[in-house]
């Protein structure tokens, strides 16, 4: 998570204290002794900026704050339940997931490689995605086949 500090002087005493912005800066970058205007909460001192206005540029400081850090909290949570509830319930198919794995994998691998060289003019984030997807589709089904008891076609 990107984290800028600022030492900011307050309009209302003139005391010195520092502000935090937790996220990216979206709008107006302030620049050292612009005169901002900035909203947020305090935390031990230091003003949690959620917004400000630049009255130099006359722009608004808008603060995007990362989603990938709610969703890792979630992922924190979640995955050793799922895996608990899993080994609890389906203890046959931990087996099979895990020597299927090692296949998922290769197919992933092969995937990669061959979009890489034959489609170059993709970027490589969606590259990882689109692999990503596609073991994720080919794990399901094989799971929802194990949890039925047919055999995938």
């Amino acid at each position: 998570m990107t984290v800028h500090r600022w030492l900011i002087k307050r309009a209302s005493d003139g005391a010195k204290c520092e502000a935090r912005v937790e996220g990216d800066l979206t709008g107006s970058q302030p620049s050292l002794r612009q005169p901002v205007s900035l909203w947020g909460h305090y935390r031990g001192g230091t003003l949690i900026v959620s917004r400000g206005y630049n009255h130099d540029t006359k722009a608004e400081i808008h603060v995007r704050r990362p989603v990938t850090l709610w969703l890792s909290r979630v992922a924190a949570v979640a995955l050793p339940l799922l895996i608990l509830a899993t080994i609890v319930l389906f203890p046959g198919l931990i087996l099979s997931t895990i020597s299927a794995l090692w296949t998922l994998i290769i197919i992933g691998i092969v995937l990669y490689v061959l979009i890489a060289i034959f489609v170059p003019w993709i970027p490589k984030r969606i590259v990882t995605f689109l692999i990503l997807a596609f073991i994720l589709y080919i794990a399901v089904i094989a799971c929802s086949h194990a949890f039925i008891g047919t055999q995938p076609h």
